[in-house]
């Protein structure tokens, strides 16, 4: 009996190895696919001791490929338009971003879910003028898609702003923000969620800056989100863009945080855990009385400061004195002096 039992299992095996092997197909435009993976890219962890981190996480999601890519710290989901027979997940290697470079036109993407191997096909253009352009067809070896880690599912709404009102945010206090990992609070921005706006604050002990936006659909709170993120926000959200600040809402002990917050639009997704502590009192630090107030151009002042860092560079802004004080009443002096290398005086 036992037998026929294992010879009936060995003829099943047997057979399931000689079925042809299940091949999904993805149709994409190279330019589409080269500037997700290359958002996607700022994500992926260089020198982490596992494989798949170093990966592309691809997926096809009711007629939308989806590129993501995680350090475990951050992460990032950009949704392109494609063509595709039906769902199927894969993590690519890095180096996809470097062959897709290569490619030209249309992108045909195949995965064989027996062998893990994504294969892709396209055309190389040799000369513009004549369009001529050759055949390709790489394939790469990937990992199980079940390896990736599984990216947050953030569930709760936080706000919603304009992209114009989020990149003059970031632009206004993103440099204040510190980047010594020794005080991690310091290398977030603070989003103070409010009924109708959030307040952004950034510092590093000797400067600070704060702005607000409107916001509607809010969920109150204060959310010290990593400053790392906000460069890549800044370069990829678009002025007319709709942007959603959603999170992972979690309660221990009674007391509810939100520890993974994410700026979505319709087509990418960017995302961070946030950082736990309480940061400092801002509203205290800023003075509330100015009975002193300065008026000088814009332009001027500008020319003025970059003359003035010419003799602070070469020590690094180390060593060297850049003073600013009233001549006259009508005269605004700065000056620098750097022991090594001179003095400038506007």
């Amino acid at each position: 009996m036992d037998t026929v039992i294992e010879e009936k299992q060995e003829s099943a095996a047997a057979a399931q190895e000689q079925q042809p092997p299940k091949i999904t197909t993805c149709t994409v435009q190279k330019d589409n696919l080269a500037e997700a993976l290359k958002i996607a890219s700022t994500f992926l962890a260089r020198k982490s001791t596992l494989p798949v981190l170093s990966s592309y996480h691809l997926s096809a999601d009711s007629g939308r490929l989806v590129v993501s890519a995680t350090n475990l710290e951050a992460y990032a989901r950009v949704y392109i338009g494609a063509f595709t027979d039906e769902d199927f997940a894969i993590a690519a290697p890095g180096k996809l971003t470097d062959v897709i470079a290569l490619l030209n036109g249309r992108i045909d993407l195949a995965v064989n879910h027996k062998t893990d191997k994504l294969t892709i096909k396209s055309q190389i253009l040799v000369e513009k003028k004549g369009a001529k352009s050759i055949k390709q067809e790489n394939t790469m070896v990937g990992i199980d898609a079940a390896e990736y880690p599984i990216l947050p599912k953030c569930d709760t709404i936080l706000a919603r702003f304009g992209g114009a009102d989020l990149k003059r945010l970031i632009k206004r206090c993103l440099f204040a923000a510190a980047d010594d990992e020794s005080r991690p609070i310091l290398t977030t921005l603070c989003f103070d969620v409010k009924a109708s706006s959030i307040t952004a604050c950034a510092a590093d002990g000797f400067r600070l800056s704060k702005d607000t936006i409107p916001a509607s659909d809010t969920f109150p709170g204060q959310y010290l989100i990593p400053s790392r993120i906000f460069k890549t926000l800044d370069s990829v959200i678009k002025d007319d863009d709709e942007v959603t600040l959603r999170g992972v809402y979690v309660e221990e002990k009674g007391v509810g945080r939100v520890n993974v917050v994410e700026f979505a639009t319709d087509t990418i997704v960017i995302g961070a855990q946030t950082v736990d502590g309480r940061y400092p009192n801002y509203n205290d630090i800023i003075p509330k009385d100015t009975p002193i107030r300065v008026g000088v151009g814009r332009k001027e002042m500008l020319s003025a400061l970059h003359a003035a860092l010419v003799f602070l560079k070469q020590s690094n802004y180390k060593g060297g004195f850049l003073s600013i004080y009233a001549d006259d009443p009508g005269t605004l002096v700065i000056e620098s002096t750097e022991p090594d290398l001179g003095a400038s005086r506007w």
